[in-house]
């Protein structure tokens, strides 16, 4: 009987104690997030609109992404918009799964165009470094001087409205 009594109590200490608590509680997504920093790789500053004021968070560079958001909505799935790098200007529909505080978009706008990136929840912003090379830049979207602009390795933060 003490053996069996031994048995249950080890049993229950080791059920609790390998219970899943790994961030589960994270705060959901959902709702609407705007585009609200953008740092290249070593915090590199320059002058993009020929204004004469360097700055290291490129929004105040270009009135280029002044749009850009991302809009969480049911199923799953979420809508950028306000794209100026890119041949298309309009919303970008794509799909994400929130694993705790990672959301991982997988998007495809063409057949050739397959990505993925993840993005960090903390608290009201979500955080990306992209790990790949935008489009390159297409003359009528926003105001840059400098137009061999690449956003590879950096890091967007997005604020929730």
């Amino acid at each position: 009987m003490k053996k069996i009594t031994l048995f249950a109590a080890l049993a229950s200490v080791l059920f609790v104690s390998c219970s899943d608590d790994d961030n589960n509680n994270a705060q959901p997504v959902g709702g609407t997030w705007v585009l609200t920093k953008i740092v290249l790789p070593d915090n590199i500053a320059y002058d993009a609109n020929g204004d004469g004021v360097i700055s290291e968070n490129h929004l105040d560079e270009t009135s280029c992404f002044d749009t850009t958001s991302i809009i969480f909505g049911a199923s799953n799935t979420a809508v950028f918009t306000g794209h100026c790098l890119s041949e298309s200007d309009g919303p970008e529909l794509t799909s994400y799964i929130q694993q705790g505080s990672n959301v991982t978009f997988s998007y495809a706008s063409t057949p050739t165009y397959n990505r993925t990136a993840t993005y960090v929840l903390n608290g009201n912003t979500l955080t990306a470094t992209l790990n790949y090379e935008s489009d390159d830049y297409v003359p009528g979207y926003g105001n840059f001087a400098d137009t061999s602009i690449f956003l590879y390795g950096a890091t967007l933060t997005y604020t929730k409205m």
